[in-house]
């Protein structure tokens, strides 16, 4: 996908933010994109690089995963949400941000 096309999505996500608030993920089946404009309760990103060792605890469920058990040791993981899901280094996506994500490569426009 070319960098103009990801312009042209972040000017259209931008415009319809413009009605209120606006979260989105959405993807083509190569990219996944991440958008957030809703004041007051935006979204967040977590990423997970191999070796993934250690246990993952949801903090609003009784439910605990070994990472190790459910990732390959070369791969990678990334989790979107409106919230922090656990007590681990979560990244807030910043207001009218979008994030392009492809395999391992992270970019972000706004």
């Amino acid at each position: 996908m070319q960098e103009s096309s990801f312009t042209k999505l972040y000017q259209l996500l931008c415009e319809l933010s413009d009605y209120g608030t606006l979260n989105v993920l959405m993807s083509n089946g190569r990219y996944l994109f991440a958008y957030s404009h809703y004041p007051g309760k935006g979204m967040w990103l977590l990423k997970h690089h191999p070796l993934h060792k250690g246990r993952v605890r949801l903090i609003d469920e009784d439910f605990e995963v070994s990472i190790g058990k459910v990732k390959a040791e070369d791969e990678y993981a990334c989790l979107v949400a409106t919230k922090k899901l656990t007590d681990e280094d979560w990244k807030k996506i910043r207001e009218k941000e979008t994030l392009h994500l492809q395999r391992r490569r992270f970019a972000t426009q706004g």
